[in-house]
């Protein structure tokens, strides 16, 4: 040990002279460090025996007897090796009538996983016979020869755990591989035959036998195992001690992990050759060991398994304690670690004294060997944070005077140095050597929070917690629900007298985590389930029924109604009006707390059996029987729909989109009848329900959210007007023509209950004057940030931004900033990455938001200008013209411009006559010479709708027809999106999710929100350490990243919303993914 580390141990050991005395304050609570650390240790979780996630050391003292404290009822296990695939037999010592019991109360038996979590333990089918437990054989979680580690739980007992080494059907096969004939003094080098493994050497004991003399071999000084061979050496590296030094038998054995034990015999010659002429081949040169840093122990350098070399040598995770093992390729990162300050002198002690167990060393080891620096001591509440070295030369320099110097004394000194650094995240070094899992360091700030007691906890109701505390309560400055990251508004809790009320609006699904943060103590997380209140639910009956009525079923409650999953009448699942259930009058519908099940639904007389699914309630059923009425009111139970009118629909090409190769066509003020659409047909073809990239001919989509429907155009005729018909159950079919330049152009019928229109809506606007600011940013990302104040509403609805008519895209970041763009709410701040801007003129920006007007902007060397224009900006050119005739009306007098503006209007008032003239001869709407109308185009499409309407009448006598159209609607209704189940994998680190969308472009391009358990993530890059809450879109890639910080342990709800999409909702659970439809 150098001076340096010298020195910190005797002042640590002499200031744990200061835990003995009885000054409340006498030492430090904690010390903090900064250290290095393989990755894959730091992301290490460790579990206690219950399940739970350690964080901090449950005790500061070591066991010296080295026995594992272990409850008096559980039995001793006896279990032998067995074969893959064959039945585990595990005979129990039951001696006691505790053990007995323990024994008859055993429930589950499952595999415990390499990580020991808990949640990842797999379940084992097993039975019981006599003492016996026997795991049966061929089980999936079983398929692999290795060292198992076998967990046996009993009721309202603790659990019990056992290793059990199954092993492959077929032995290794041992031969001598170099030399061929061995000599005295030779290192002799094995091919081990069937001996495969994945990353970690499985060899655990070797033994050699010479004269009837047996002894065990040790790793790296005896022997090593590089893949599949395995060299003994002729003596040993550290005593020098002979292993192959004599002639005659020997007897090598091999016991590894998942195989049987493997024997060999081989002889050794006399080696006649002179011994400074012995081993100089040149794969037997011996080279000088290696002492490792961390053990301090001589590593031989041929023990280095090049197959094995990335694997992490101790199966306890975090601990770096000595492993035999090496770790070869382990990434390294830096981290900051608290020691508990009695835990740590504790096993200072011990090991000065001699008497150190493997954990004291281990942390001992840790302390002084693998810290870059020891930077801070604090006391329990971490209201006092102090500088190590400073407290520690206080301590010194008080001993050397004979007196103890307490940790209270030191902090009222006014010379007592501050530290004032503050990690973000630590890791607390645990009794055993392992680490607690990484927390937030304000969470180790503060003083412990008093008890929080579960009063009420009630779905939808006030949820109350009580506190022993007032203090505290009167202390807490911030609530969080469910992990969110915005805090709860004030008026949705208060505080009164010792109790802590949660307003019943967030009290919402079936369980609940609440997170506290108060003033000068630690943060509190409590987590419960929501208990739900059921109604009284008795399914009746209003009166009796015959066939062909309309049946009303009572005794449903307003909260039973709200939670209905499904609806059955004897099997079949029933569907409301707007899912398509109205086609033979075979729907229900709910009204208050009835539910009406439709007529068409009663054709025969019989029993019927109603069934019911509703969440938290389960199934209610009831069965009735109808009776048989009279005939003439059963031939009335097909009822014809009655046509509703067409509402004033506004119609306007929206888009035309060249990568999809669709048109998008809005329908403004259409009510509910873009809710009821069910077919559309383009020159008479009927198109398919269901657009997406690559396959858009002959198909629409319904947008409903946008008032929209996508036609694909690929089918349309070239130069050629094209005629497209939409219908919509319960209207008369709607149609209108595309004419071949691309306008929409309505028939007469049409032309009375519709009207084209360029402007949509009242679109709002924003007075900018002063209001704008703009600046350049080019160290990172290149870019123009733009701040827009006092126009929050507009920046959050932006939809579209164009740069010299070039589309942008959303999400810019310091690898791709070429044609994209950002918004920052927060900031209120429009970030634009200028590398595709024309450097030497202007540049003009249009800006669409949703319900606004559309405005433009010209960014010029650095400055931004306002384009003030009442019409839609199309170029720059027009915006140049603009300005040249303002010129030149100057000098012009009132009266001068006032006739120029007359002129203009007369112009274009007789323009717009010859061009809607021109539009009426075109659909040949105006008298020819002759005063005859050309109408006869309109008389053939009437026929033609009143042959398809004839057709539909014979076709609705058909029952299979329309228990095939039943599903089709019921299907269409759920065509949003597409099903395909994305791909997904998880990060190196562990922090987040990817999930890959393959062939869903246009949908990944409009996801517009994403919730976890209900929670709203923010759409933010994740940064590592930082992903909680957020999540992100990888368009060139595909890909959604979803940050799992406050993902659940067991199941996780994810649902997209998705611009023109329904939305869509996900579970991923175990690392899987699947579809909720």
């Amino acid at each position: 040990m150098n001076k340096k580390k010298l020195s910190i141990l005797t002042a640590i050991i002499a200031i744990s002279a200061c835990s003995i005395s009885k000054t409340a304050s006498a030492a430090p609570s904690k010390i903090l460090t900064f250290t290095n650390m393989p990755v894959w240790d730091y992301h290490q979780r460790n579990y206690d025996k219950h399940g739970n996630l350690r964080i901090s050391t449950a005790k500061t003292t070591f066991n010296l007897n080295n026995e594992e404290e272990k409850a008096s009822y559980i039995p001793m296990f006896k279990v032998d090796e067995a074969e893959l695939n064959s039945p585990i037999n595990i005979q129990c010592e039951l001696k006691t009538d505790e053990q007995k019991d323990w024994f008859e109360k055993i429930n589950k038996v499952t595999l415990e996983d390499a990580t020991k979590n808990p949640s990842l333990e797999r379940n084992l089918e097993f039975e019981k016979s006599e003492n016996k437990i026997i795991i049966k054989g061929n089980q999936k979680a079983l398929d692999n020869n290795k060292l198992h580690t076998i967990k046996i739980y009993s009721e309202g007992k603790d659990w019990a755990s056992i290793s059990v080494n199954i092993v492959q059907a077929e032995p290794i096969k041992v031969l001598v591989s170099y030399p061929m004939n061995p000599r005295t003094g030779e290192d002799v080098r094995f091919k081990l035959d069937n001996f495969n493994y994945a990353i970690l050497n499985p060899v655990n004991r070797v033994f050699l036998t010479h004269n009837n003399v047996r002894k065990e071999l040790v790793k790296f000084k005896d022997y090593h195992v590089i893949s599949e061979y395995l060299t003994v050496y002729a003596e040993n590296v550290d005593t020098e001690e002979g292993n192959l030094l004599e002639p005659g038998k020997y007897t090598l054995e091999i016991y590894a992990d998942g195989f049987k034990k493997a024997e060999k015999d081989f002889e050794v010659i006399k080696n006649e050759v002179m011994a400074s002429e012995k081993n100089n081949s040149k794969d037997n040169i011996k080279i000088k060991p290696v002492t490792s840093k961390i053990t301090n122990k001589e590593i031989k350098p041929s023990s280095v398994d090049t197959l094995s070399s990335a694997s992490v040598g101790s199966s306890k995770g975090a601990d770096n304690s000595g492993s035999e093992e090496t770790s070869g390729s382990s990434i390294i990162m830096q981290t900051n670690l608290i020691y508990n300050h009695d835990l740590l002198a504790n096993a200072l002690i011990l090991n000065e004294l001699g008497l150190g167990t493997e954990e004291s060393e281990g942390i001992a080891k840790r302390f002084e060997l693998n810290t870059i620096s020891w930077d801070a001591v604090m006391n329990e509440d971490g209201t006092h944070i102090n500088d190590f070295r400073d407290y520690l030369n206080a301590v010194k320099d008080a001993a050397l005077k004979g007196d103890y110097l307490t940790y209270d004394e030191y902090i009222k000194n006014e010379n007592s140095k501050e530290y004032k650094n503050r990690p973000y995240n630590v890791k607390e070094v645990l009794e055993d050597n392992l680490l607690g899992d990484a927390q937030n360091f304000r969470t180790v700030l503060g003083l412990e929070t008093p008890s929080l007691e579960v009063k009420s906890a009630v779905m939808d109701k006030d949820l109350i917690l009580e506190s022993s505390d007032e203090n505290y309560l009167k202390n807490i400055k911030s609530i969080t629900i469910n992990g969110g990251i915005k805090e709860l508004d004030k008026s949705l809790y208060s505080i009164k007298d010792n109790q802590l009320i949660i307003n019943s609006k967030v009290v919402k699904g079936d369980k609940i985590k609440i997170s506290i943060s108060a003033t000068g103590y630690k943060d509190k997380v409590i987590e419960t389930k929501l208990e739900k209140i059921l109604d009284d639910i008795n399914l009746k009956l209003e009166k009796e029924y015959k066939t062909g009525e309309d049946v009303v079923v009572t005794g449903l409650s307003e909260d039973f109604i709200k939670n209905i999953n499904s609806i059955k009448l004897d099997g079949k699942l029933l569907l409301t009006k707007e899912q398509g259930g109205s086609y033979g009058n075979t729907y229900y519908e709910i009204s208050g707390n009835k539910l009406t099940l439709k007529s068409g639904l009663f054709k025969e007389d019989k029993n019927y059996k109603l069934e019911i699914d509703s969440k938290y309630y389960g199934k209610k059923e009831l069965e009735f029987n109808i009776t048989k009425g009279d005939e003439k009111s059963n031939e009335k139970t097909e009822i014809i729909e009655e046509k509703k009118e067409l509402p004033k629909i506004s119609v306007k090409i929206d888009s035309k989109s060249t990568f999809m190769k669709k048109y998008d066509i809005k329908f403004l003020n259409s009510g509910e009848w873009i809710n009821n659409i069910t077919g559309v047909s383009v020159n008479g073809v009927e198109y398919k329900s269901g657009l997406v990239w690559g396959d858009s001919k002959d198909r629409y989509a319904i947008y409903k959210s946008d008032n929209n429907i996508g036609i694909g155009y690929e089918g349309f005729k070239q130069n050629e007007d094209n005629i497209i018909k939409v219908k919509a159950k319960g209207y008369n079919d709607f149609t209108f023509i595309i004419s071949k330049d691309g306008q929409i152009v309505l028939d007469k019928e049409e032309k009375e209950s519709a009207n084209i229109e360029e402007k949509s809506e009242v679109e709002k606007e924003i007075d900018f004057t002063n209001n704008i600011s703009i600046s350049k940013e080019s160290i990172l990302i290149k870019k123009y940030n733009i701040k827009f104040l006092n126009s929050e509403e507009w920046l959050k609805n932006i939809t579209d931004i164009s740069v010299n008519e070039v589309p942008y895209k959303s999400g810019l970041s310091w690898w791709e900033s070429k044609e994209r763009y950002a918004i920052y709410e927060a900031d209120k701040t429009l970030a634009i990455g200028y590398e595709s801007f024309n450097n030497e003129g202007e540049n003009l920006i249009k800006i669409k938001s949703k319900g606004y007007k559309e405005y433009a902007f010209i960014i010029k060397d650095g400055q931004i200008t306002l384009v003030q224009d009442e019409k839609k900006v199309e170029s720059e050119d027009t915006n140049k013209e603009a300005v040249k005739n303002e010129e030149s009306k100057k000098g012009e007098s009132k009266e001068e411009i006032k006739e120029k503006e007359e002129a203009q209007k007369g112009e274009k008032k007789e323009s717009s006559i010859n061009k809607d003239e021109a539009k009426e001869k075109e659909n040949g709407k105006v008298e020819n010479k002759d005063g005859n109308k050309e109408e006869a185009k309109e008389v053939g499409e009437k026929v033609e709708v009143k042959e398809e309407d004839s057709k539909k009448e014979a076709e609705k006598q058909d029952v299979e027809k329309e228990n095939k159209e039943v599903e089709e609607n019921k299907q269409n209704a759920e065509k949003d999106f597409s099903g395909n189940i994305p791909t997904i994998t998880k990060s190196f680190f562990g922090d987040k999710y990817d999930l890959k969308f393959l062939g869903e472009d246009e949908w990944l391009k409009n996801v517009e929100s994403v919730y976890v358990n209900d929670v709203e993530y923010e759409k933010k890059p994740l940064i590592w350490g930082d992903s909680a809450g957020r999540y992100n879109i990888l368009e060139s890639d595909s890909t959604i990243s979803i940050g799992i910080g406050n993902f659940n342990k067991d199941e996780n709800i994810i649902k997209i919303k998705s611009k023109g999409y329904k939305e869509c909702t996900f579970i991923i659970k175990d690392g899987k993914i699947s579809l909720v439809k």
